[in-house]
């Protein structure tokens, strides 16, 4: 028994002895790796590690399974090939499962894998809890909260700008440099690029080895002078990104915004050449499929192109790719292109039966939103044809899909819209678009003029309220609805005699302020010069009535029968007809005249009214005293 103690001693001792000398070994193999990873030799550090990835039962073994996982994030970045990044992904999970602890150093690295891969709502949540796990001597505080920026802006989350940025310590000069990229993402999502510029102009190139690594970011200080029309500004960081990142998904967004400019600029085989490399290169992407349309698009500027675009495959017969593409990406990032270029083919030749179909195709885009990329391609190819198509056939296309139009068109075609619009909704809706996009004061009068007409007085008034350059026009519609209101409206029709001077005025405006003047012949005179453009609407009938009424109570009968001699019968509402009828026939009588239109003669022998009655006894006594002098004579 002693024996058998002192066997397994001696055993005992010996393996202690083992294990020590293996751990004596191994660690500076480990800090060896660890200093090619901090120099940035990431490859080499992988070849140390190799060394030592299957010794288990090393003590450090959770640091070498982290730092594996570190150096193959490295890689990742560095390269742009995803597989390292799921490596780095796969080791910080193997990482735990050894008993590694749960740091703030852990969760900042696979927040940063996951932002690497694109999952930026994974990232941003590592990043978060990073921050609530950090001690108070962390080193990585800045770079935690430089993560949550970061994957904020990627999320288009710009409010956790100004809620995180406010933690950050003293920054260094690389940690300076990245807070003005981010500074500058933000003001781009914000749509002030003019400030977005500007950040980004501070560091692109101090700062270029960063943006490599983000190609994110680099892309988009292109786009954003690509936005501002600094084209060949834009063009040398969209080079620089296809001839030196290595993302894909950036390189095939630049080649098309090369193709693109190469478009504005009117240099069509530089823009062939960039959308074919994008064809030929990345097969099976959604940018493969965009850069066909824009080929097609650029067929239809230059005819000459036609020919060589159509030995590109798939685009041998263009309708039939536009039509297919349409079809099976309706509602899909593709197929927001492929609605531009159906488009077109409908607006070339705007039959009632293909502007249904194309009216048709809108409705299924509703409610759906367009990048900046889509309204502008779309914008770039229908404007032409929309300034020239007929008005019948444009409200067909706005009624379909109104927020299409107001998303992706500018203010001469929204215009061109409202201006052909009948229904009132329809035209409050684009005026308060209008007004909120161009904050105009002609919007906001035409607006208050709709409210009066509809009789939303306090709509109208609160519109007004809003308008900066009171004018002419904003003194009548302003008097109208205080009016209507029972407000006191004596301090604007002083403006308008100061305003409206030497202004003619339009007849809606015009009828309207001669009736508040009271000034009845101007108000006549208004109605004949624009008798063939009124609308026989109840506002314009009850005008016409009331002005008939003011005439008779002033003797003026001579209007009466001037109006109502020129004027359609469609003008007058019909619940009134015998008394302007009456009132036409007394004129007649005091202007000794017996040429009376038939259609009041005969509305006035049908009526049982008392003035009906007195009316037409004075008109046919009036003819028969001048039968009876003409006998005479």
């Amino acid at each position: 028994m002693k024996k058998l103690f002192f066997v397994i001693l001696v055993f005992s001792f010996v393996s202690l002895n083992s294990y020590g000398k293996t751990e004596s070994e191994d660690y500076p193999i480990y800090q060896k790796a660890l200093s090619y990873y901090n120099y940035g030799s990431y490859y080499s550090a992988l070849e140390e590690l190799d060394k030592l990835i299957y010794k288990k039962n090393l003590k450090f073994y959770p640091d070498v399974l982290l730092l594996t996982a570190k150096t193959y994030l490295g890689i990742g970045i560095k390269s742009g090939i995803k597989k390292y990044l799921w490596n780095a992904v796969y080791y910080l999970n193997y990482y735990i499962g050894y008993g590694g602890k749960k740091t703030e150093d852990y969760y900042y690295t696979k927040g940063l894998a996951y932002e690497r891969l694109g999952f930026y709502e994974r990232a941003l949540t590592n990043y978060k809890i990073a921050l609530l796990s950090k001690s108070e001597n962390s080193n990585i505080t800045n770079k935690i909260i430089l993560g949550i920026m970061r994957t904020s802006i990627l999320m288009e989350k710009v409010d956790n700008i100004t809620k995180y940025i406010v933690y950050l310590a003293p920054l260094e000069t690389s940690e300076g440099q990245e807070l003005s990229v981010v500074l500058g993402m933000k003001y781009f999502y914000e749509g002030n690029y003019d400030l977005a510029f500007n950040y980004f102009s501070q560091v692109y190139q101090d700062f270029e080895e960063y943006l490599l690594y983000n190609p994110d970011f680099y892309y988009y200080i292109g786009e954003t002078a690509y936005r501002l029309k600094k084209y060949e500004f834009a063009k040398r960081i969209f080079r620089k990104i296809v001839n030196n990142v290595k993302n894909d998904d950036v390189i095939r967004k630049a080649y098309l915004r090369l193709g693109d400019i190469a478009v504005i600029q009117n240099d069509k085989y530089e823009a062939f050449n960039n959308y074919y490399i994008v064809i030929n290169r990345f097969p099976e992407t959604n940018e493969n499929t965009v850069a066909r349309l824009k080929m097609l698009a650029l067929g239809l500027k230059y005819s000459d192109l036609e020919s060589k675009i159509k030995k590109v495959k798939q685009l041998e017969d263009p309708i039939k790719f536009v039509v297919q593409t349409l079809v099976s990406n309706r509602t899909n990032y593709i197929g927001k292109y492929a609605i531009g270029n159906f488009g077109v083919l409908v607006l070339q030749n705007p039959i009632d039966f293909l502007i249904d179909k194309l009216s048709y195709e809108l409705s299924l885009l509703y409610p759906a939103n367009f990048t900046y990329e889509q309204a502008e391609y779309i914008r770039s190819l229908w404007t032409p044809y929309l300034e020239k198509l007929d008005n019948k056939a444009l409200i067909k296309l706005y009624k379909a899909n109104p927020k299409f139009f107001k998303d992706i068109f500018d203010e001469k075609i929204l215009k061109r819209i409202l201006e052909n619009l009948k229904d009132n909704y329809y035209k409050k809706d684009l005026l308060k678009h209008l007004i909120k996009i161009y904050d105009k004061d002609e919007y906001k009068i035409q607006l208050t003029k709709i409210y009066y007409e509809e009789k939303n007085y306090s709509k109208a008034l609160d519109t007004l309220s809003t308008v900066k350059d009171k004018n002419c026009n904003f003194y009548i519609i302003s008097a109208l609805v205080k009016k209507a209101m029972n407000m006191s409206y004596k301090e604007d029709l002083d403006n308008i005699e100061k305003s409206c001077k030497d202004q003619k005025l339009p007849f809606e405006i015009a009828l309207d302020y001669h009736l508040i003047k009271n000034d009845l012949s101007k108000a006549v005179s208004t109605i004949l010069e624009n008798k063939n453009n009124l609308k026989d609407g109840e506002d314009t009938k009850n005008k016409i009535s009331d002005l008939i009424l003011k005439l008779y109570n002033a003797k003026m009968y001579k209007e009466i029968s001037e109006l109502l001699d020129n004027i359609p019968e469609n003008l007058l509402p019909k619940e009134k007809l015998c008394d302007i009828a009456s009132y036409y026939l007394i004129a007649k009588v005091k202007l000794n005249s017996v040429n009376a239109r038939e259609l009041y003669y005969n509305t006035v022998k049908k009526c049982d009214t008392q003035i009906a009655k007195v009316s037409f006894e004075l008109y046919e006594t009036v003819k028969v005293i001048q039968e009876v002098k003409g006998n005479v004579r």
